[in-house]
């Protein structure tokens, strides 16, 4: 009787799976998505891998790592809500001129052995311009199918997309920066950037529109308990993601 009921219930969830997809426009910014989402996997790893096998200092490519990596953490709530206030598509286009101007920029700076100090301030770049692509695309389908059933389908699919980008990107970045060339681990991120960024532009059909509620007064919504709890918690888990990163190539160096 229970395996019957499992038996029936696959089905239904590929169903369910299957309307989701046939959404007018989603497939379209689904492709997007996860090409302009792959970076997040791939950046913080091949800036490792290039600037240890450039420089030869795990400690360097660390901190730069991390520069980038926390200068992302610390802009993307504000670039977030620019793109409620003001849309995706212009937003995607400037962050990507600047976020491409920090990679090249720390790419050549590594490549001509400038002084450490210039990786920073490029790394900083980098980092504070990347988009939470993750999140404008969560706000596509908010509304499309937002207060319809199909909603929490559309999550779910969503953090089966984000698993499937950090399975595949380490994966890849790492073939990239020892197979082909140490800038490769930084060029091929960006590469992803720019063809899902640009993909994601160009699909007007599916931009939420601009948000022009005010901003509600009162306590900041970060300073609340609850959220705390969940950054405290995503905080030690991206300490622990960011050690294995550094550790490992250390480890299998």
């Amino acid at each position: 009787m229970e395996a019957t009921r499992r038996d029936r219930k696959g089905p239904q969830i590929l169903d369910k799976y299957g309307a989701l997809l046939s959404t007018p426009g989603a497939r379209g910014f689904i492709v997007a998505g996860f090409l302009a989402r792959m970076p997040l996997s791939m950046r913080g790893l091949g800036c490792v891998l290039m600037l240890v096998a450039l420089t030869g200092s795990y400690g360097l490519a660390g901190a730069v790592a991390a520069t980038l990596t926390l200068s992302q953490a610390l802009t993307a709530p504000w670039l977030g809500r620019l793109a409620d206030r003001h849309g995706q598509r212009r937003l995607l286009v400037f962050s990507l001129a600047a976020h491409s101007s920090g990679i090249l920029l720390l790419v050549l700076a590594a490549q001509v052995s400038a002084p450490a100090w210039t990786l920073f301030p490029a790394a900083g770049l980098s980092g504070a311009a990347a988009l939470p692509v993750g999140s404008l695309v969560r706000a596509r389908w908010a509304g499309l199918v937002g207060g319809m059933p199909a909603l929490g389908t559309a999550f779910a699919l969503e953090s089966v997309i984000d698993e499937a980008v950090f399975v595949v990107g380490p994966v890849l970045v790492t073939a990239l920066a020892v197979g082909v060339a140490p800038a490769a681990g930084l060029l091929g991120p960006l590469v992803f950037a720019v063809v899902g960024s640009l993909s994601l532009a160009i699909q007007g059909n599916t931009e939420p529109g601009p948000l022009s509620e005010p901003r509600p007064a009162g306590r900041l919504a970060v300073l609340s308990s609850g959220l705390l709890v969940l950054i405290l918690s995503c905080v030690a888990l991206g300490i622990v993601l960011s050690v294995i990163d550094l550790g490992m190539v250390a480890f299998a160096r």
